[in-house]
């Protein structure tokens, strides 16, 4: 298992780890604890994020990042059940008027939430068809 420090979030993945299987069971020990202090837990694709107690994801993180600038249209590509919140944060960016349009697209692959998809405008196959996408947009 590996930690990552995202600031105000600490992410745990297993994805690679000699054990997946172990290192998957020690991740759900440190979100039990997580969750007994008072902590949010969200979980990805072979990853955990612990978060504070506060609204905080990526819906608002983008919504902060295009808030004031002078953009009109949106591409978020996601292959996670987090991207999920920022598909909703461009929707209602679009919806409140900040934002003309938002394309969300989901990337699919063996580990893709199942629900990822029926939220996306677009799908594509893996990180070749994200490079295909964007070679199309040039």
């Amino acid at each position: 298992m590996r930690s990552e420090d995202k600031d105000s979030i600490a992410a745990f993945h297993w994805r690679g780890a000699p054990n997946e299987q172990a290192a998957e069971e020690a991740v759900r020990g440190i979100a039990a604890h997580a969750e007994q202090e008072g902590f949010e837990v969200h979980w990805g694709r072979k990853v955990l994020e612990v978060r504070p107690p506060v609204v905080l994801g990526k819906g608002i993180g983008i919504a902060t990042l295009l808030r004031g600038e002078p953009v009109h249209t949106a591409v978020y590509v996601g292959d996670d059940t987090t991207d999920l919140d920022a598909f909703r944060g461009l929707r209602t960016l679009v919806q409140a008027g900040e934002l003309t349009s938002a394309l969300c697209v989901a990337v699919s692959s063996d580990e893709a939430p199942p629900d990822l998809a029926p939220e996306a405008d677009l799908t594509v196959d893996g990180p070749e068809g994200v490079r295909e996408l964007l070679e199309a947009l040039l």
